[in-house]
């Protein structure tokens, strides 16, 4: 892929045609758009009548994740538009068939991941992003995410090992925390993310406050940035 620094000439010609497009499939395309608004709405609404409000931002975010399938979608009715024929849902079908593996999902695996898992990764559909040598080398994988598919921000909803070689990687720049209010008590240590102990405060990760927003039921989601030097 050659990359080629943008003008606005050539911009001007992309909205001119992406318009004509959209004029020519108007139909179709607001339908097709229409389900996944609806769908959304119908989760939103939901979670509020359910008295989940804390859980709408992470739902918005999760559900903002579907958008590269439902691109495939419109693709598929833009390759049936330009082929000269009348678009419909049969389009988008055809545009889901069509598309990628690594539009549903990317498996991060290294050099040394048996081939037995890397034949059930492709039986399952999913791409394979191969970063590093006896374990998934994160840095490397997320620099792979930027260059071959222009990934701008990853979005971490995991466990605490994920999330703690991340942070111990120095890969994380904001986090997420909602405070509940509520007191669980106990004798078992918690941590806010699994990683190995620590032998010295310089391995700390030091957080600087981004912002506060208090929510409904008394929750508080704080937003951080993750100190840098």
């Amino acid at each position: 892929m050659q990359i080629v620094p943008p003008d606005f000439s050539g911009l001007r010609q992309a909205l001119a045609e992406g318009w004509a497009m959209a004029n020519a499939t108007r139909g179709v395309s607001i339908a097709y758009a229409a389900i996944f608004t609806l769908a959304g709405l119908a989760i939103v609404g939901s979670l509020l009548a359910l008295g989940l409000t804390p859980f709408v931002v992470a739902a918005a975010g999760a559900f903002m994740l579907v958008g590269p399938a439902i691109l495939a979608g419109f693709f598929g009715i833009a390759r049936t538009y330009e082929a000269g024929k009348r678009p419909g849902f049969g389009s988008v079908i055809a545009g889901f068939t069509a598309a990628a593996p690594a539009v549903w999902a990317l498996a991060l695996v290294c050099a040394e991941t048996p081939a037995g898992h890397l034949d059930e990764v492709r039986r399952a559909g999913c791409a394979a992003l191969a970063a590093g040598g006896e374990r998934v080398d994160l840095r490397a994988a997320l620099e792979a995410l930027v260059e071959r598919y222009g990934v701008t921000r990853v979005r971490i909803d995991s466990g605490g090992a994920l999330a703690g070689a991340m942070l111990r990687a120095g890969l994380v720049h904001e986090v997420s925390v909602l405070v509940q209010p509520v007191l669980v008590g106990g004798e078992s240590p918690g941590s806010f993310y699994r990683a190995p102990d620590l032998r010295a405060f310089d391995g700390v990760v030091r957080l600087r406050l981004d912002g506060v927003e208090p929510l409904e039921d008394g929750v508080v989601l704080l937003l951080y940035e993750v100190a840098r030097g």
